[in-house]
């Protein structure tokens, strides 16, 4: 079975891609890479009933970074419904389509 790629994870999204800027970067190198291209607003997806799926890049001096997967509901970043770190581009596709699965199912009801 081949893996998905990004555009059709993202295009399994039942909500509204308010914000990709992760579809356009390189996923064939190593993320640690491409740090300069990578920042913490990188895709955004808009659900009915206040969901939020958000994906970004998240680096502190001391440590290289890793991505971070969000499934936000009401706006309430403290208790997020789904929380998943990736350090590599397949952990984040696995993310993603974990998250993206999540706010499909909660945004249906």
């Amino acid at each position: 079975m081949t893996p998905k790629s990004i555009a059709e994870i993202i295009g399994s999204a039942r909500g509204k891609v308010v914000f990709d800027d992760l579809s356009a970067l390189d996923n064939s190198a190593d993320p640690l890479d491409n740090t300069s291209f990578l920042k913490e607003d990188l895709l955004q997806i808009e659900y009915r009933y206040h969901i939020l799926v958000d994906a970004g890049w998240y680096s502190r001096t001391a440590t290289p970074g890793q991505f971070i997967v969000y499934v936000i509901k009401n706006t309430d970043w403290m208790r997020p419904l789904l929380r998943l770190t990736a350090n590599t581009w397949a952990e984040l596709l696995n993310a993603l389509e974990e998250a993206i699965s999540l706010a499909n199912s909660r945004s249906a009801k």
